[in-house]
Formats: structure tokens, sequence, C-alpha cells
């Protein structure tokens, strides 16, 4: 194996794992945004059952 071909592979394993590490995080980040999003739609329903218990009095 060459050198110049050797260097190549050892930069293209190390964007390999950059990539991979970048996908870890946004999944991580896309994880979270979930659970907000549906802590966000809990709270909501929270309150328009309040609202609508509200005008029934």
């Amino acid at each position: 194996v060459s050198v110049e071909l050797e260097a190549r592979l050892f930069g293209r394993n190390d964007m390999v794992k950059f990539l991979e590490a970048e996908l870890e995080k946004k999944e991580e980040e896309l994880e979270e945004r979930t659970k907000d999003l549906k802590r966000e739609e809990l709270i909501s329903a929270q309150l328009k059952r309040e609202l609508r218990e509200e005008k029934e009095r």
C-alpha cells in the first residue's frame, strides 16, 4: 500500500468517525426535541381539558 493511499484511507476513516459522531449528536437532539414536543402536547391537552371544564361550570 502506497503512503499516499494509506493517508487517504486514514483521512476517510477520520471523516467517517466524525460523521458518525455528528449523526449521534443529531439523533440525541432529535430525541430531546421529541420529548419536548410530547411534553408540550400533554400540557396543551391538560389546558384544553381545564378550559372545557371551566366553560361547563
